[in-house]
Formats: structure tokens, C-alpha cells, sequence
């Protein structure tokens, strides 16, 4: 029996325990067992797409892995990749880490992944439908293989709707350049694309396929609904109250 709970959390859901005990776990073997002099805090734990995943147990942390998500794929479609896997030494071989890459793809299965294992453990990816390309190669003085998962897109989407999520993953750095986009890359006008990325958004299938993004833009349209409410039924300088939406559009969308 694993004897163990799986948590999953964003950095800011985390405590400053939570984040000592997993960050002790990542020291005491990637630094003090293994002797890994590659840098340990990369930034990467802080950032609003990482997801940091471990199993507790009465002692603390027993096994953790964090999945980032890349603006551009580092090999075919794979944006997210699991890193960082380690298991405390009273508590290996008993699959906690296979529990936690299971954990993993019940969120991020649908899409392409990617992992840089320890070549000793790549057996351990293979069960999940990890397969390795390329040579092995030396990072940190341990050999690692890349590895690659395909993902199974969620039933119910249609090649438009997949292509709507792509295209809401990309930044927009000018006013105008995604609307202008939009027309060009949809042949509809914003409004219209906002209206069907609303609808989208509220599909269990969408969430499936891409948890983070499709929760990012529901907590966008939250917010700003929850300041529409706010400014429903103030007097505007012409008289009239202020028309309170509830939706992502085309004046405002992420």
C-alpha cells in the first residue's frame, strides 16, 4: 500500500512548507546524493504554467515531479514537460513516481510531452508511452535520453476548436495584432471569435485537452465579470449605467 496522498498545486497555491519540503527533497538528491552542479532554481517554479505535483506522507514529501509549459515546442508539438522526478531513498521502488506521471496525464494527456530522463529510468517512462529519439547525451555528468509522448486530443473537438486553443496561447505584444489576426487566420470578426471561444471554454472536452489554458481564460472571464457586476448600474458621465458583460470579447480578450 502506497500510504500516501498526490497533491497538485500552482506556485501561488503553495505554502512556504510545502515549498521547503519539496525543495529539500530536490537538494538532498539532485545535489547531495546525485552531485548535480547544474543550477537547482531556474525560475521556472515560479511561473503561473508550472505545476508542481509530490506525494505526502507522514514524514513529508515522498516523491515529486513539476511540469512546465514552454511558449515554443522543444521537439514536434511537446510544449509541456515533466522535469525534477525524485523519490525520497526510504520510499523508491514502491511506483510513487509512476503515480505521480499517471497523475500527470489524467491532466496533460491530451497534448504532446516531453522529458529528459536519466537514462537508467527511462524504462519507467516507456510504461506511459514515453519513447525515446535521439543519441543519449551527458547533462549534469549523468547520461540522459530524451523522450516523447504523443498526445490522444479529447473526444468532441473539432479541428476548428483545437486550433482556437492554440492560437489563445499566443502573446500579443500590439493593440489590434490579435483581432488583425483573427480576421486573417479565422476569415470571422473578433466578436464572433469571442462568442465561440466563451462557448469553447465551458466544454468539459477543451478542458481536457488543455487544463491550464482553458482555467486561465475561465478565471479571466470570472474576473472581469465580477468588475462588470461592480460597475453595473453606476451612473456613467452620460446618465445611463454602465452595461455589465460576462463574457471574454473582443475589446478585452487575453
Amino acid at each position: 500500500m502506497l500510504n500516501c496522498s498526490v497533491v497538485a498545486k500552482s506556485w501561488s497555491e503553495l505554502t512556504t512548507f510545502e515549498l521547503y519540503r519539496f525543495l529539500k527533497l530536490r537538494t538532498d538528491v539532485f545535489y547531495v546524493e546525485q552531485q548535480v552542479d547544474d543550477e537547482e532554481l531556474d525560475g521556472r517554479d515560479l511561473e503561473d504554467s508550472t505545476l508542481h505535483v509530490w506525494a505526502a506522507d507522514d514524514v513529508g514529501v515522498a516523491s515529486y515531479l513539476r511540469v512546465i509549459v514552454d511558449v515554443e515546442p522543444e521537439h514536434l508539438d511537446a510544449r509541456t514537460l515533466i522535469g525534477r522526478v525524485v523519490t525520497r531513498a526510504d520510499r523508491r521502488g514502491e511506483g510513487l513516481a509512476s503515480l505521480l506521471i499517471s497523475r500527470v496525464l489524467d491532466t496533460y494527456g491530451a497534448e504532446g510531452m516531453l522529458l529528459h530522463a536519466q537514462e537508467y529510468a527511462a524504462g519507467l517512462y516507456a510504461k506511459h508511452g514515453f519513447v525515446a529519439f535521439g543519441e543519449p547525451y551527458f547533462e549534469a555528468a549523468i547520461r540522459h535520453v530524451s523522450m516523447y509522448r504523443a498526445g490522444v486530443p479529447a473526444p468532441g473537438l473539432r479541428d476548428t476548436d483545437l486550433a482556437i486553443l492554440a492560437f489563445e496561447q499566443r502573446a500579443w505584444p500590439h493593440p489590434g495584432e490579435k483581432e488583425e489576426a483573427i480576421r486573417r487566420e479565422f476569415d470571422i470578426s473578433a466578436a464572433r471569435y469571442y462568442q465561440v471561444l466563451n462557448t469553447l471554454i465551458d466544454a468539459p472536452a477543451a478542458l481536457v485537452h488543455d487544463p491550464m489554458l482553458v482555467r486561465r481564460l475561465q478565471r479571466v472571464r470570472e474576473s472581469r465579470s465580477h468588475a462588470r457586476t461592480m460597475l453595473a448600474g453606476r451612473p456613467t458621465p452620460t446618465g445611463y449605467p454602465v452595461s455589465g458583460r460576462t463574457r471574454i470579447d473582443d475589446q478585452d480578450g487575453p
